[in-house]
């Protein structure tokens, strides 16, 4: 277990007026639709401060001393108390994750690191832990994506997009490296109920999307292992919109998988993003088909 005193000892001495509190209080600072990968200017200058006097393995060490403090400042807040009782006890279950986790120099303890956004994500409520996944409240569906599938989709696309009632906002649900061990089809379908519980708390939100090569329908039919990421949504309501072809997908969609490399190698298979949208009155009669099941 690290503990903010532990890891700033790594550090060194701060510079004058830096604190692990002001950073935390600046970083927290955000707008209403910022998803959890912006961060303020003023915590980026504060880090910049600690980079300066302490160089990159300070900031790193500055970093971990910042969640160990967020994580025990979200087990004692009013914020988490207010939680529906299974995201409680999802969201509490990764607060003590982040608190034990005690790697001082890990490389992604980074501003700029996906990992370290998703777990600053946490410990300051810019996320909720769902299920297997986490959930980010200040999404929404770019109005970009009207086009990505050629004019002749418009139509079908704007009519789904009007029949949710707007582009925004959507909880999007992401993965998360650290949680990987929780992410099969009891877990997705546990994150499903999750945000079902969350809409009480965001009564505007219009429903979930996710991002990803693995809702690309051809994957279905060549990696069945990973249908169950679309499945339930499409079954009930849901509907995938294709986004675009390689790019990060090319790079996920081919680290793990020999059939998918060799398919891409022959000309048989080419990784595309898809997302995902499922409205919340779909996902809410959805739920209601099903038998009571205990959500970890």
């Amino acid at each position: 277990m690290v503990t903010r005193a532990s890891a700033l000892g790594a550090v060194g001495k701060l510079p004058d007026g830096v604190s692990v509190d002001s950073f935390l209080a600046a970083a927290s600072r955000v707008g209403d639709f910022d998803h959890y990968k912006v961060v303020p200017v003023e915590a980026r200058n504060i880090v910049k401060q600690v980079a300066a006097s302490a160089g990159e393995i300070g900031v790193r060490a500055f970093l971990r001393a910042a969640l160990a403090q967020g994580a025990i400042n979200a087990l004692g807040s009013a914020e988490l108390g207010r939680l529906p009782p299974v995201i409680a006890a999802a969201h509490t279950r990764e607060l003590g994750r982040v608190v034990s986790n005690s790697d001082l120099h890990a490389e992604w303890l980074c501003l700029d690191n996906d990992l370290f956004q998703k777990e600053f994500g946490i410990v300051s409520f810019r996320l909720y832990a769902a299920g297997a996944q986490l959930v980010d409240p200040r999404c929404g569906v770019p109005r970009s994506y009207m086009l990505k599938g050629g004019l002749a989709d418009v139509p079908r696309r704007m009519l789904t997009m009007l029949g949710l009632g707007g582009f925004r906002p959507f909880f999007q649900v992401h993965a998360h490296e650290f949680m990987l061990d929780l992410l099969d089809e009891k877990g997705r379908e546990d994150c499903y109920r999750g945000c079902i519980a969350l809409f009480d708390l965001f009564p505007a939100v219009r429903g979930i999307i996710a991002g990803s090569w693995f809702y690309d329908p051809a994957v279905t039919v060549i990696s069945p292992r990973v249908a169950y990421f679309s499945q339930t949504p499409l079954k009930h309501g849901g509907h995938v919109m294709f986004v675009e072809e390689a790019g990060q997908a090319a790079i996920d969609a081919l680290a793990t998988s020999p059939t998918r490399r060799r398919l891409h190698a022959e000309g048989k298979y080419v990784p595309k993003t898809y997302m995902l949208i499922w409205g919340k009155k779909q996902m809410i009669a959805w739920a209601a088909r099903q038998p009571q099941v205990a959500v970890a």
